[in-house]
């Protein structure tokens, strides 16, 4: 970590230089900071080493990676509720059909119900073989 004496003398330009650094990713370079900066090389070591770039860097990616991480948990519980959602309409429909004996033509067999059930059941982190031979078993005893 940085010490409080090197961090108070870090100036915009270092901030500057160390974003365009960071941002250069795989290409990164301190050659190509100290060409863009108009300075020596030996300076862009001396900021880089004096103002900690190295664990700068990885702390960003780490925190990068987080944020990255938190999206896609966030993308598939959406998706896994909208799916529910369709899937718990159709399922409904379903079986409004069946109590008024109409024809249930969205869902046209047990084995197409029972596939959204099981599909349900998987988005909630339910399934596995034993629960779906269970609700199989409860589905034929229910139609």
């Amino acid at each position: 970590m940085m010490a409080k004496r090197e961090v108070q003398n870090e100036r915009l330009r270092h901030i500057e230089a160390f974003e365009y650094y960071y941002s250069l990713g795989e290409k990164r370079s301190l050659k190509k900071v100290a060409e863009r900066f108009d300075v020596g090389l030996r300076q862009a070591e001396t900021w880089s080493s004096s103002f900690d770039w190295q664990d700068r860097i990885k702390e960003r990616d780490r925190k990068v990676g987080e944020l990255l991480a938190e999206q896609n948990i966030q993308a598939i519980a959406k998706a896994k509720t909208e799916y529910r959602e369709v899937i718990e309409e159709l399922i409904n429909r379903f079986k409004a059909k069946l109590i008024s004996n109409k024809d249930a033509n969205l869902v046209n067999s047990v084995s197409s119900l029972e596939k959204l059930v099981k599909l349900d059941m998987l988005l909630m982190g339910e399934a596995d073989s034993r629960n779906e031979e269970v609700l199989t078993k409860k589905l034929e005893d229910w139609l």
